[in-house]
Formats: structure tokens, C-alpha cells, sequence
């Protein structure tokens, strides 16, 4: 480790951990390298290199190099980033995550932008692999929280979704797949799921009883779900 007093700047490096505590939640990120300075005020720009990962109660990710800037509360993964929160996966180019007192707020997902989401969780009563994954990818992907959930996303540019709706009842399956194209689509979610989508610009639609789709049609192209490497816990990070 190493701290210059007079330009207010520390790094540290080898198996570092750093801890940010908010008012009920902590934010743990775990990198090969940590540099932070300070500016007059005392607000901190933190910049993480090489095989970042971090984890908090709502929102867990990994990305080659991360900056965080506590003055702005804005978050930018570059490098293969991935963000998970409740069922859904987000994966881009470049992922800037918006903060507003201490709480996630919003993200924008810039180039190759793709947001997965489990379609069975919270209903899906079968043990083993999951089947079924709602789909969303496009140029440009801007999305907002509310209380920790998703609630609303916007694809800009080349967009493509499938999804699945599910029985409005208890433990309710899943009876169809959804797919449609179009230049930009507006997904709106409510208790993790799908409850409106609005497609502009040259829409195409699809729709099929789950009974009739093939097991080629169940994902888009350059689909991964990459639960495997999700942060559960602190203690992840430290046994990674």
C-alpha cells in the first residue's frame, strides 16, 4: 500500500478488499489494484483494476476495471462488465450504474447491450436447470429501479426481445413465447416480470404456445446466462 498526503492519494495492491458502508447497506470490491483520491471536499474517485468484483444486497457485478465516483454516485464497468440484481442479468460494452442516496437508481448499457432475466423465478417449483429466460438486447439500453427492483427498460437501436409470459395466478407456468424486432422497445416489469412492452418503429411480432416452440428458438443469439459467476455473498468474493 501507498498514501501521498499532499495530493490525497492512496492505492493498494495484493489481495485488496475495499468496504464502502451506507445507510443500511455495504458495498465489497474486490480487485488486483485500488487507487483513490481525494478531492478538497473529501469526496473520494476510486479506480479499480484487473478482475473486479463486487457485491452488495442489491445489486453484484464483475468487470475488468471500475471507477466509482462518490461525488456523482455513478458506477462505469468497462471491460466484459455484468451487473445481476434480484433475477435479472445486464451485460454491455461499457455499464454505467446511477446511485442516489446510497440507493440503486438507474443504468445505462452502452454498445452490444443484453438484459436476461430468469422467466420461471418465483414460480418455478421444478428442481434442476432453469428453462425459460425473457430477452432483451439491442445498440443502447437505458433501465430504472425503484425500491431495489427493476421496473422499466428502454432498448435504442436494433432491438430484439423474447420473452414468456406466465400465468397470472400462484405458482403459475409459463404458456407462451414472444418474440418481436423493431428499432426500439419499451419493457416495463412489476414484481420481477414482464407487464407491458411498447415496440416503435418497423415492429415485428410473434407469438407461440409454449407447446409449439423448439428448443432452437428458446434464445436469442449470443445468449449466456452467467448465474455461475455471480457474487452471492462477501465471503465469495474472498474465496474467488
Amino acid at each position: 500500500g501507498h498514501h501521498v498526503e499532499l495530493t490525497r492519494t492512496s492505492y493498494v495492491t495484493g489481495n485488496t478488499l475495499l468496504t464502502q458502508v451506507y445507510e443500511g447497506d455495504t458495498l465489497f470490491v474486490r480487485a488486483d489494484t485500488l487507487y483513490d483520491v481525494s478531492d478538497s471536499l473529501g469526496n473520494d474517485l476510486l479506480r479499480s483494476y484487473h478482475h473486479v468484483r463486487f457485491y452488495r444486497s442489491d445489486v453484484q457485478g464483475r468487470c475488468d476495471s471500475l471507477i466509482f465516483m462518490e461525488r456523482d454516485s455513478l458506477m462505469h464497468l468497462y471491460l466484459d462488465p455484468i451487473i445481476w440484481n434480484a433475477s435479472n442479468q445486464v451485460t454491455a460494452d461499457t455499464i454505467r450504474v446511477q446511485f442516489h442516496q446510497g440507493v440503486m437508481e438507474s443504468f445505462r448499457a452502452a454498445q452490444q447491450a443484453f438484459v436476461i432475466s430468469d422467466a420461471e423465478a418465483k414460480t418455478d417449483s421444478i428442481v434442476g436447470p432453469r428453462r425459460y429466460f425473457n430477452q432483451l438486447k439491442g445498440r443502447e439500453m437505458i433501465g430504472r429501479f425503484q425500491a431495489g427492483d427493476l421496473r422499466w427498460v428502454r432498448m435504442v437501436g436494433n432491438g430484439e426481445l423474447l420473452y414468456y409470459p406466465v400465468e397470472d395466478k400462484p405458482n403459475g407456468q409459463v404458456m407462451g413465447w414472444n418474440r418481436g424486432t423493431c428499432s426500439n422497445i419499451e419493457l416495463r416489469f412489476l414484481n420481477q416480470k414482464p407487464q407491458g412492452v411498447l415496440m416503435e418503429r418497423s415492429a415485428d411480432s410473434l407469438f407461440k404456445p409454449i407447446q409449439m416452440v423448439e428448443e432452437s428458438e428458446k434464445n436469442l443469439t449470443e445468449f449466456q446466462w452467467r448465474e455461475s459467476q455471480r457474487p452471492f455473498s462477501k465471503e465469495d468474493l474472498i474465496q474467488e
